[in-house]
């Protein structure tokens, strides 16, 4: 899993194209579906930091915003461990943000 991640968690902030940021977020959601919870275990802080990124940047169209807070759902579906405590501040912090009514409505509709 290790070179698939490395590969995956930058796309998710830094690819300059809105769609392969989605698919990198969904390939992530993917596979804490199906590795769950030793995704979690092995990866949880380069994970988070990504999809928590992916929620706070305002440059993201609301599609790829909102399939970020989906992501942290399928993160934390199988988190045996809880491996998210030490995230939650962060998390819940951009979750916040999302309501917020200076956001973009579409974030929040599906």
């Amino acid at each position: 899993l290790q070179p698939l991640v490395k590969f995956i968690v930058p796309l998710i902030n830094k690819d300059p194209h809105a769609r392969v940021r989605w698919a990198a977020l969904n390939t992530v959601a993917h596979l804490c579906a199906e590795f769950s919870p030793a995704l979690q275990l092995a990866f949880g802080r380069p994970l988070l930091e990504a999809i928590v990124g992916a929620m706070r940047n305002r440059n993201n169209p609301a599609r790829v915003t909102r399939n970020a807070a989906m992501c942290i759902v399928d993160y934390c579906s199988r988190d045996e461990k809880n491996t998210i405590q030490h995230f939650l501040k962060e998390t819940l912090s951009a979750i916040n943000d999302l309501l917020k009514p200076s956001r973009d409505p579409r974030v929040l509709s599906g």
